[in-house]
């Protein structure tokens, strides 16, 4: 039978998805407003690149945290989430270092005329920050805190908008910058998510 909490954590976890889809969506437009149409078809590929990435971390470690994880209790469960922690740095600087190798690559080859080398660039760069704030929200998530999940996002999100909100303000969105503001907003959101796990994340990965 569901229980009032059960019902709440559900809404929250809709919520979160509503938020995350729309905050997407308003950036997408603004951007796709204030950008020149190249310009926004860079994006556009930066951002998949970023999903391509996304996918790799969801396969290795959203994944398995999500299953094997979830069902951990205690100490056994901190252990598990401590090691899976490093697993997901090792995988967030692979995959950041591969989009730099790939952007630094088709600049050497079409040299400085294309604006897609340095959206990778920035890509590389905002993907620990972005790959480490999912991190901590699926833990919140598989510790059935989707409040706390959905409080994670909305400081995300939050920061995110109005970033672009001030890149537009003085003149200063591109491509890059824009790419930029959503690392830094993931940075400010990936602290606040380990603040959250800190007493899952106790234990130390070496005894897992």
């Amino acid at each position: 039978m569901l229980t009032r909490k059960d019902v709440g954590a559900g809404a929250s976890g809709i919520a979160d998805q509503v938020l995350l889809s729309a905050t997407n969506l308003i950036v997408g437009l603004t951007l796709a407003r204030q950008l020149e149409p190249a310009s926004f078809g860079v994006y556009v590929i930066a951002f998949a690149v970023m999903l391509a990435g996304s996918s790799a971390q969801l396969s290795l470690v959203t994944d398995p945290l999500l299953i094997l994880g979830a069902p951990k209790k205690g100490p056994e469960q901190s252990r598990y989430l401590a090691a899976l922690l490093w697993i997901q740095v090792m995988v967030s600087l692979a995959v950041a270092a591969a989009t730099a190798v790939g952007g630094e690559g088709l600049r050497l080859a079409w040299g400085q005329g294309s604006q897609i080398p340095v959206a990778l660039i920035a890509v590389a760069a905002i993907s620990v920050p972005i790959q480490l704030q999912a991190f901590f929200r699926a833990i919140l998530f598989a510790r059935l805190r989707a409040a706390a999940a959905l409080c994670n996002d909305a400081i995300f999100c939050a920061l995110r908008l109005a970033a672009v909100a001030l890149l537009i303000h003085f003149d200063r969105l591109s491509v890059y910058t824009a790419l930029l503001a959503g690392g830094a907003a993931a940075s400010l959101a990936a602290i606040a998510g380990a603040v959250a796990c800190r007493d899952v994340l106790g234990a130390p990965a070496e005894r897992f």
